[in-house]
């Protein structure tokens, strides 16, 4: 019994000796797999040199500055200049002004002649009363 524990250790021993030696693989096999100090080396001179690295593995992210060809008073007046010739509105306000009243038109009414001029038509009976307010219909 001890040829035969000595001959099946012989074999386990030589069977994990020769994976340990045949798992040291040279570097000159290009199908073998890199390790990571490879690879951390292979990014670090390719970055150096000012090679492409591949997209996950970029680390200089800088952003180059946006500037514009127009200074900041040229696009105010371009603004200006566009809003009075009523191509541009910009705000709430602007939207709910009236346009500018035709050339030779009256002026338009302010309110206390509105007023007085309502009064007139009801005197006259040319604005009906709505039965339940007293007040003009619409």
């Amino acid at each position: 019994m001890n040829h035969k524990m000595l001959l099946l250790s012989a074999l386990l021993a030589g069977a994990f000796g020769s994976q340990t030696v045949l798992a040291q693989t040279t570097t000159d096999d290009p199908s073998a797999p890199k390790t990571r100090e490879q690879v951390k080396a292979e990014t670090r001179d390719a970055a150096a040199a000012g090679k492409k690295v591949p997209v996950g593995e970029q680390h200089d992210n800088k952003r180059k500055p946006v500037t514009s060809e127009t200074t900041r008073a040229q696009v105010k007046a371009d603004t200006k200049a566009a809003k009075a010739m009523g191509e541009m509105k910009t705000s709430e306000g602007d939207l709910n002004k009236l346009p500018p009243p035709a050339a030779g038109s009256p002026p338009p009414a302010d309110r206390a002649d509105v007023k007085a001029e309502t009064k007139r038509a009801m005197k006259n009976g040319e604005i009906e009363r709505s039965e339940e307010s007293g007040k003009p219909k619409k």
